[in-house]
């Protein structure tokens, strides 16, 4: 076997090299994209507010990817991965039961207000502390169809579709 000898200038530059190249950030588009809809939903008045506007900047927002479709997928993806790890609550299924929220629809909720609500729900259940306890009950009517093509149809409205299971 044949050693290699390298000098320690040659390894402390390779280190600074390493140090001094720009990191390489990987973005997540989709979380891009759910937050430029959140912020602009954010931005309207309390009385225009609906599950009608909300899809309506989230599928604007997602229009700007070229392939809202597969937006659609990845959304309810993530939103099943909330529903599941949830579900293994049983605080959080007994408050919902209580008040009639279907868990999947709150999980799309939660997904669309972002990765600090995702993470905090998760962690605080619907407990004291859950950024969305205060207003639970608005969480209970869907805005997210099941099938891609309703969420690129503009004729597609959440609030003909109220209390539909998404599951």
């Amino acid at each position: 076997m044949e050693e290699k000898n390298v000098t320690s200038s040659q390894a402390q530059g390779a280190s600074e090299e390493t140090k001094n190249s720009p990191k390489r950030r990987v973005l997540d588009v989709d979380a891009n994209v759910i937050a430029t809809a959140y912020r602009g939903y954010n931005l309207c008045p309390e009385s225009v507010k609906s599950n009608d506007v909300k899809k309506a900047f989230l599928l604007d927002a997602a229009q700007r990817l070229h392939d809202e479709q597969k937006f659609h997928g990845r959304f309810m993806e993530k939103a099943k991965a909330v529903c599941n790890v949830l579900s293994d609550r049983v605080s959080v299924v007994a408050k919902c039961k209580e008040m009639g929220i279907d868990l999947m629809i709150l999980s799309t909720h939660v997904v669309f207000m972002g990765k600090k609500t995702i993470r905090e729900v998760l962690k605080y259940g619907l407990g004291e502390g859950s950024p969305i306890l205060a207003n639970l009950s608005l969480y209970s009517e869907r805005f997210m169809p099941d099938d891609p093509q309703d969420f690129v149809n503009p004729a597609w409205k959440p609030s003909e579709h109220k209390r539909e299971a998404v599951n």
